[in-house]
């Protein structure tokens, strides 16, 4: 077992680095309140734009139907749906 002293040093050791933890988040603290009254006093001059998606394009758009079909119908690169010889009849 340890000794007394030895479990006096570690009971030091823990309340200084709980002190300096609540040093640390009182620090914080401060720093917190202190952006906040800036943010009030200076507030900031962007504005925030929620950027809208592009719309696909019509060639873009009409590959991902196809793909989308092609993996509907279980498609590979040899074979066509009905023995067609142009596989755009179907769109």
């Amino acid at each position: 077992m340890e000794s007394d002293s030895e479990a006096q040093q570690r009971s030091a050791e823990r309340n200084q680095e709980l002190e300096q933890r609540e040093r640390e988040i009182r620090q914080r603290e401060v720093e917190l309140k202190l952006r906040e009254m800036e943010a009030e006093i200076n507030p900031p001059v962007y504005k925030t734009v929620k950027h809208q998606p592009e719309k696909l394009s019509q060639p873009l758009l009409k590959n991902i139907m196809l793909g989308a079909a092609l993996v509907h119908y279980g498609v590979n690169k040899h074979t066509i749906p009905n023995g067609a010889k142009d596989i755009s009849l179907f769109f």
